[in-house]
């Protein structure tokens, strides 16, 4: 077996180094970008649950002042089941009679001056399910025959307390655009699409943000619900999430797909990997080119020698093909070999 060159045997380990080298390279950036991107999805994660969670508490703190505003005593009870109960001729002449007078769809009018982004108000009476209905475009509102439909809003809802006797009066339903919490989230989605759930106590759900990538997690939270199942499985190894259960009993789930951060964390190192794996072939063409080069005109030399050894002391060396050093190493031999064949 042909023993190889010492020019070979360097091009060899000067590309294995380089391509390890190389490649290792690649793999630690690749780690490092996969850990940033973690670590930068968990603290999306962390900061929509954050900014909901505020969001959803100052609402819930906003329902219990509204209830405050509009019935701080008996007397407020008092006028609005008499505006549920009479017409609005006889409930206006009623109230101007009063020492003080007291319009409670006026009252529920004055509540959009005071507090942002409310889209509207039902209150709906215990005993006999009448419905009083508030919205932007009606602020004094009405009383309809049937509860409007609210399906696209985010409802925060809380009883109202009869104070003569600490029962249930009724409900008081305050409704906010989804927008409100699709700002938030999409504020924050500098990664990847997040997934948010906002669940009932039942396990209803109020608000979602779902572009198609928590289709699974929602329908297991559905089954865990129905099941009466924990929600914390092994579902969940899929996602970096945060639960957190707020304080009215409703349930913050925010998320987000493990694939979902691979698949980003791919996309920024995997240019740099074609990147490493294209400056590996660049540099292993010239490596080979030219220490090739080189290797092919040390072989000719040493190949015309070997020749002239064997008795062959006419050959000479072919400096045509010859660079650099090689060629006045070549041309040298060549005159040493004439010298001496003029000898004999």
């Amino acid at each position: 077996m042909q023993k190889k060159s010492l020019m070979k045997r360097l091009i060899h380990t000067y590309a294995a180094i380089l391509i390890v080298v190389i490649l290792i390279f690649s793999l630690m950036v690749s780690y490092a970008t996969t850990q940033s991107d973690r670590t930068a999805v968990q603290n999306q994660v962390d900061q929509i649950t954050k900014k909901v969670s505020a969001v959803t508490g100052g609402y819930q703190t906003d329902l219990r002042r509204m209830i405050n505003d509009l019935f701080p005593d008996q007397a407020r009870l008092d006028s609005m089941r008499d505006y549920f109960y009479m017409d609005f001729s006889k409930y206006y002449t009623q109230q101007l009679g009063r020492p003080q007078f007291q319009l409670f769809p006026r009252d529920v009018e004055k509540l959009y001056e005071r507090y942002d982004a409310i889209e509207g108000f039902v209150i709906s009476l215990e005993a006999t399910n009448d419905i009083y209905h508030s919205s932007r475009d009606n602020k004094m509102g009405s009383k309809p025959e049937q509860l409007p439909d609210i399906s696209d809003y985010m409802v925060f809802s809380r009883p109202i307390i009869n104070y003569d006797a600490y029962l249930p009066l009724g409900n008081i339903y305050l409704y906010i655009d989804y927008s409100v919490f699709d700002t938030i989230v999409q504020q924050e989605q500098r990664f990847v699409e997040p997934i948010v759930f906002l669940l009932s106590s039942t396990g209803n759900i109020q608000y979602q943000y779902n572009m198609g990538n928590g289709d699974v997690l929602q329908e297991h939270i559905k089954t865990q619900y129905e099941t009466r199942s924990p929600l914390d499985s092994a579902i969940f190894e899929q996602y970096v999430y945060n639960r957190v259960e707020l304080s009215d009993g409703s349930v913050l789930i925010v998320a987000a797909d493990k694939h979902d951060i691979f698949m980003k964390s791919f996309s920024t190192y995997a240019l740099i990997t074609a990147g490493g794996t294209f400056l590996i072939v660049i540099l292993l063409f010239v490596l080979f080119r030219t220490f090739g080069r080189y290797d092919t005109q040390v072989n000719d030399v040493l190949g015309t020698m070997e020749r002239v050894r064997r008795g062959n002391v006419s050959d000479r060396i072919e400096i045509q093909n010859k660079e650099d050093e090689l060629l006045t190493i070549s041309r040298a031999i060549n005159e040493t070999l004439d010298k001496d064949e003029s000898l004999y």
